[in-house]
């Protein structure tokens, strides 16, 4: 997944990285699990079934059209050593 980030990157195509942090029965999405959602609507991957695909596209979705709320999941994610979980480009 993080190789078609990458080549994403390099196209200068905008994408939402999607990964599954925690997961509560019943659910087929699993911690770890990752899906890729582009500004043109193309979702690559996997985050779950038919309740948690939507909910996850939605959510990611709101980043092309909010930078307000990008730069603030951005900023919540964010781990220790500076870094962040959140991948925008435009």
């Amino acid at each position: 997944m993080l190789q078609k980030a990458a080549e994403l990157c390099a196209e200068g195509v905008a994408f939402a990285l999607v990964t599954v942090v925690r997961a509560v029965a019943p659910t087929s999405g699993k911690p770890g699990d990752k899906a890729i959602l582009t500004e043109h609507g193309e979702w690559i991957g996997w985050v779950g079934g038919s309740c948690a695909e939507p909910v996850a596209r939605r959510a990611a979705a709101t980043l092309f059209v909010d930078v307000a709320a990008s730069v603030a999941v951005s900023v919540a994610n964010r781990t220790p050593d500076g870094g962040g979980d959140v991948a925008r480009r435009r």
